[in-house]
């Protein structure tokens, strides 16, 4: 693995206005070992034929030409022709820094080949207005459950490689049909990484503001699968014995704080809170974790939560609802 070849995953739907900044940021890197993997999912535009004629000038690029499956289906094809020793995935309506796989190989040769790197992300709204963000911890290898531990995880995937032979091992995919797919991937893939190393450095452009993107949009079913990944999650805590302390207390304020998100529908909070019976997994993690957290969430987000649906009459019966779930909460903490 001296000379490291990265593969490079970038899912295309219906963005010929922005692929061409994504690819040029690629196929011009520093570094040139790559083997640039562009899915074309089923998109309706011109996307398509700008792909073909970037393969047509670099024999680096492979094409794949499939149906629309979403986000995950792409990701998915990708890594099953990919031949790197790494894999990274870039957003075709994103770019990076034109250094970033140098860099990367540097780091990951003087740090004896790391399972999982992290780095950081530039958002970008335009030339003048962009904020770049990095892990505020060292730079250094950690194990994955101290990493996780210890940092204010970011949980897409793109902000990360991977070495291949730990992904494919530990069978790890993308769930399809998913909307919020990188939850459910990074975390855990991230916890049972036996190395993981920070660089304190920003290489990803994440292109904020743009109209037709799925994350600038709400509906019934991203409202849904917005609930379902804490049950994912759930799960997985469940099959680790509860023993990521982290995990559960990332978990019990990702319940509530989703259950308050005043940005979406009233009724469709009501209605998945219920459905995935988010109460009861509440208590349930509440009971297993330490007292102290458990009164930080009382003092610092049922406030806040009150403050949101006192508005209303039927917002501030749904607040009633919620704080008995803490009070709940206490009285299955302290048997």
């Amino acid at each position: 693995m001296d000379f490291i070849k990265f593969s490079v995953i970038v899912p295309v739907y219906n963005i010929a206005e922005y692929i061409r900044e994504c690819v040029d940021s690629i196929i011009h890197q520093t570094y040139q070992n790559l083997e640039i993997i562009l899915v074309n999912d089923g998109s309706k535009d011109d996307s398509l034929a700008v792909l073909n004629h970037y393969a047509s000038k670099d024999s680096r690029i492979i094409i794949i030409d499939k149906s629309n499956g979403g986000l995950s289906s792409a990701r998915n094809a990708g890594v099953n022709v990919a031949t790197g020793d790494y894999i990274s995935f870039i957003d075709g309506d994103d770019w990076v820094a034109l250094n970033m796989y140098q860099v990367l190989f540097e780091k990951i040769t003087q740090n004896k080949y790391p399972e999982l790197i992290t780095f950081g992300l530039i958002k970008y709204w335009s030339p003048s207005k962009k904020k770049s963000l990095s892990y505020d911890i060292d730079e250094h290898l950690y194990s994955g459950v101290d990493f996780y531990s210890k940092a204010f995880f970011r949980v897409e995937a793109w902000s990360k490689i991977y070495r291949l032979d730990v992904y494919k091992a530990r069978k790890f995919t993308f769930i399809e049909g998913l909307i919020h797919e990188d939850v459910p991937f990074t975390i855990p893939f991230v916890i049972e990484s036996e190395t993981v190393l920070n660089v304190n450095e920003s290489f990803y452009y994440y292109r904020q503001q743009r109209e037709c993107s799925i994350m600038n949009t709400i509906n019934e079913k991203k409202i849904h699968d917005y609930f379902y990944i804490n049950i994912l999650l759930y799960d997985y805590a469940k099959q680790k014995c509860f023993s990521v302390i982290a995990l559960n207390k990332y978990l019990f304020t990702q319940l509530i704080q989703s259950s308050a998100n005043i940005s979406l529908p009233k009724s469709n909070r009501i209605k998945y809170y219920d459905y995935f019976n988010y109460n009861s997994i509440i208590i349930d993690l509440a009971s297993k974790s330490d007292l102290n957290f458990m009164v930080r969430c009382i003092v610092f987000i049922s406030p806040k939560m009150l403050v949101k649906y006192i508005e209303t009459k039927s917002r501030f019966k749904i607040m009633i609802k919620y704080l008995l779930s803490f009070v709940s909460s206490i009285m299955a903490y302290s048997k």
